[in-house]
């Protein structure tokens, strides 16, 4: 049985970056974010023990007056040491509580990520053709409504 572990998420300061780029580094094949980057949009951080274990990036695209405002995820990763913890899952509902609608674009062969975002109620609305690279590969696009 896995080990239950308490996660407590915050927005992320500067001195996370390190973490932040080290698990970016570990989860995905090139085309990195540059460490500044993640300061650019809204940052959260998953930390167990002290530890960065995973950080979610977004984006408001139309303001939230009413719970009618349009988000993007734009990027969401797990160190691998922390993977299937649930770190991704309390990152998402965490960002989800912000009310709206969300966006976000997964790779078409990302059969675990997609669902994990359909779970939380994600839909596939859309294809990007050649939307990743190194590998090149289809986008799905996805959107969540509440």
């Amino acid at each position: 049985m896995a080990e239950v572990v308490e996660v407590t998420i915050r927005a992320a300061r500067p001195g996370d970056l390190g973490e932040i780029v080290e698990i970016e580094r570990l989860s995905f094949t090139g085309n990195f974010w540059n460490a500044e980057s993640f300061e650019v949009y809204d940052c959260i951080i998953a930390q167990v023990y002290g530890k960065t274990a995973g950080f979610l990036v977004s984006r408001e695209l139309i303001g939230n007056k009413r719970g009618d405002g349009e988000r993007e995820i734009l990027n969401l990763a797990v160190h691998p040491d922390w993977r299937r913890q649930r770190i991704a899952s309390s990152l998402l509902k965490h960002e989800l509580a912000r009310g709206g609608a969300f966006f976000l674009e997964v790779r078409e062969s990302n059969l675990a990520a997609r669902k994990l975002y359909e779970s939380l109620g994600f839909r596939a609305i859309g294809r990007r053709n050649q939307y990743y690279v190194n590998p090149a590969e289809t986008a799905i696009v996805m959107k969540r409504k509440e």
